[in-house]
């Protein structure tokens, strides 16, 4: 039972890191005094792959997933269907509507790794307590990006009972199982 509370943490630190970060809105970044200006709907997507510690490379991919997603679906869109509203967030994951849900995902993916994130999600989930490398090299080959983001998809719309949902579920705890670090 553990284990699988476990799987399902990371299966959602995974979507969260992929999907919605950490970014702090309330952080007045002129430094002066009264209220911070709200976010821009561009940087509220940024902070969805961005998280609370960010690297170079997670800014880039933030900025390489809100650019793709804005290029296809204006900001009124984005902000009538009430996507960035972490009260539509389930376990971090975004509701998406059906009609966005794939260039959401595709805007995701030509950003980032599923297998990579995915892997440290698990790292974190697990306290450190796993061989990463084979981890990732366990759900690298047992779940593909195509089928991961078939997954991600059907985790945006709340299709839980998705064949590539349940397959990526499966990996996961088969992988955790080959990559745990008995300590």
């Amino acid at each position: 039972m553990f284990r699988r509370a476990l799987t399902t943490a990371a299966t959602l630190i995974a979507s969260a890191t992929l999907i919605t970060g950490c970014a702090s809105s309330d952080a007045n970044p002129s430094g002066e005094g009264g209220p911070a200006e709200p976010p821009s709907v561009r940087d509220q997507l940024v902070s969805f792959v961005v998280g609370a510690y960010a690297t170079e490379e997670d800014i880039a991919e933030g900025q390489c997933f809100a650019d793709k997603v804005l290029a296809q679906v204006s900001e009124e869109e984005l902000v009538e269907a009430d996507v960035l509203s972490p009260e539509k967030a389930d376990g971090f994951v975004p509701r998406v509507p059906k009609r966005m849900a794939t260039l959401w995902a595709d805007s995701q993916f030509a950003c980032t790794s599923y297998i990579k994130l995915a892997s440290r999600a698990q790292a974190f989930a697990t306290n450190n307590q796993l061989d990463i490398l084979t981890y990732s090299t366990c759900f690298g080959r047992r779940i593909g990006e195509a089928r991961a983001k078939q997954a991600t998809r059907a985790a945006l719309i709340r299709n839980f009972k998705s064949p590539a949902w349940r397959e990526l579920r499966a990996a996961e705890a088969y992988c955790l199982a080959q990559s745990q670090v008995l300590g």
